[in-house]
């Protein structure tokens, strides 16, 4: 009967390198597999030189979370390797963890947090007039038959590039904002525009569209059943700056 060991290995055989040699430059005793796992007993945790490595890729926070589901491991993973960013996964006596950075507890889906957005849409609709008039810096604008590329969509990146039916403005909280409460997206955006609603009243007055002043809400929630509460103060700064408001709700498939 074989004696009661625990196994480890990074799946990155450049951490795993890192992890063995770390251990062998001390007193600790293991075992290295032909796989390249480590197996040593109980008594003689490795913790700490774990925690060392993943330290050296994520200096500034981290944690840890089993997948117990491969396919949806499988869709982390691609997210993580669309987006550019680092994935570390573990092997821990046949379990699977990834470790990601701290901030990275913020819900996403397709890689984008909760966030608010201000739009001013319309066939006729300059952006630059809207710049000029709000001295605001727009996330994104772009006239009638330009490129539509928002920033904080869920567009493909090999998807074709459509041409925009409207002239559009729009003011995002993101990057300004991160977190997962739509409320400090919202003071943001109020923040940012509540002095200006009389002159945004008037300007919207002059384009054709009735309901121009558009916000749009999204909010990324862990779970299927989703909800928002917004105190009377804050409705009335939205009605006065707004002629519509979309609220969309994501399923958070951010790990």
């Amino acid at each position: 009967m074989q004696e009661n060991r625990e196994f480890f290995r990074f799946t990155d055989e450049t951490l795993q390198s890192s992890l063995i040699k770390a251990i062998s430059d001390s007193d600790v005793v293991i075992e290295v597999l032909d796989d390249g796992t480590v197996a040593y007993p109980p008594a003689h945790s490795i913790e700490n030189f774990i925690d060392d490595i993943v330290c050296s890729v994520f200096n500034k926070g981290w944690y840890r979370t089993e997948i117990s589901n491969q396919k949806l491991l499988g869709r982390y993973k691609r997210l993580k390797k669309h987006n550019g960013t680092r994935v570390i996964e573990e092997i821990r006596n046949g379990k699977t963890y990834v470790v990601q950075k701290t901030y990275e507890k913020i819900y996403r889906n397709a890689g984008i947090p909760t966030h608010g957005s201000f739009i001013l849409a319309d066939v006729d609709l300059d952006p630059a007039q809207v710049t000029a008039l709000l001295r605001i810096t727009p996330t994104f604008a772009c006239k009638k038959d330009e490129p539509f590329l928002r920033p904080y969509s869920k567009r493909r990146k090999d998807a074709p590039i459509r041409l925009s039916h409207t002239g559009w403005w729009e003011v995002c909280s993101l990057p300004h904002v991160e977190s997962n409460d739509i409320m400090i997206h919202l003071e943001w955006l109020t923040n940012l525009l509540g002095t200006l609603t009389l002159e945004l009243k008037q300007f919207s007055q002059n384009l054709n569209t009735d309901d121009c002043r558009v916000l749009q809400i999204s909010i990324v929630e862990p779970s299927r059943y989703s909800g928002i509460s917004l105190p009377s103060s804050m409705l009335t700064k939205l009605v006065n700056l707004t002629d519509r408001i979309d609220i969309s709700f994501w399923p958070d498939d951010f790990i």
